[in-house]
């Protein structure tokens, strides 16, 4: 009857200081989490760092599972597991507060997710669960269903930088369907649509009555080494010249009260009609007053207007390098 309702911890002498090692685990996965501060330069990283909420969580409420006295019934001691590790993601969450790191309810979630799925998942593969392969197949969806959500914008951001590593020297094309993962907008509205004769995609961009109006293309391909010019391909509607800036950094640009002078900005002022601007990289190497650029590790490219400019459209083809 035993084996009917529970999944059994292992029966050994060291039972004790078996369930003692799995504690030391869950403070260590916690400490782990509160305290360590990976490089977070670049979406995909801060994006990975995030995701590991999941398997930390996951592994916490299977340690908790695993510590529960096993005279309980299997379902008392998977909801006794979850629910002491929702508790421990909410604390873990609100001690990020006092020392400035980043709590918040996405994190929260996918700490509950991670939890969840995990138990899903090993209830699914346990002996003791079901004869029935039907409930353990739909059990273990349960689980891929728990796990993907929280997992999901690593997969994305990963599609996106595969995406991206492969149209290089391209920098940025609106070919990709996951290319707007690598785009934050700025009053500005956005519109994608084919370019004639080419098979391409075209970016509509019309600039709004916000300040800045633009759009930044941020984590592109970031070794521009053995290349000589920054090439933006775009044009201009309407029948009076435009303002059309162009901004570039690197990783170890900083935001401080001299952030101007520490990256390439430069004002183009173009006549309606088709364009092929051509920036020499060596101006973007020697920008920043007090450093030269590093173009092995180049973060942004912004383009943007003004906001006298407003309701007027830019249509952006794209960058690349040569």
């Amino acid at each position: 009857m035993t084996s009917a309702y529970m999944i059994e911890p292992p029966k050994t002498a060291n039972q004790k200081m078996t369930r003692l090692a799995l504690l030391a685990v869950v403070a260590g996965l916690l400490l782990t989490l509160h305290f360590y501060s990976p490089l977070r330069n670049g979406l995909w990283a801060r994006t990975f760092f995030d995701a590991l909420h999941v398997p930390v969580f996951g592994l916490i409420a299977l340690s908790l599972y695993a510590i529960t006295p096993d005279h309980h019934r299997r379902t008392y001691r998977i909801a006794l597991a979850l629910a002491v590790t929702c508790v421990l993601s909410v604390l873990s969450e609100a001690a990020q507060i006092p020392v400035s790191r980043d709590a918040s309810l996405h994190d929260l979630i996918a700490d509950w997710l991670g939890a969840a799925g995990f138990l899903t998942a090993a209830l699914a593969v346990s002996p003791g669960f079901s004869t029935s392969l039907l409930k353990r197949i739909a059990t273990g969806l349960a689980a891929v269903v728990l796990l993907g959500w929280p997992l999901y914008p690593l997969a994305n951001v990963t599609a996106a930088y595969l995406e991206r590593n492969a149209q290089f020297p391209i920098l940025v094309q609106f070919d990709s369907r996951f290319g707007a993962v690598l785009v934050r907008k700025q009053n500005v509205t956005l519109n994608i649509s084919d370019q004639p004769g080419s098979g391409h995609k075209v970016a509509h961009v019309t600039v709004g009555a916000g300040p800045w109006p633009g759009l930044a293309f941020h984590d592109v391909w970031p070794d521009w080494r053995g290349y000589s010019t920054l090439i933006i391909d775009l044009e201009i509607g309407e029948d009076n010249p435009l303002e059309f800036n162009v901004r570039v950094h690197d990783q170890a640009h900083k935001s401080h009260d001299n952030a101007y002078t520490d990256r390439y900005s430069k004002t183009f002022v173009l006549e309606p009609g088709r364009h092929t601007l051509q920036i020499p990289l060596e101006d973007i190497r020697t920008a920043p007053r007090d450093r030269e650029m590093d173009l092995s590790r180049i973060e942004e490219i912004i383009v943007f207007s003004r906001e006298s400019n407003a309701g007027r459209t830019i249509n952006l083809y794209e960058i690349r390098l040569q």
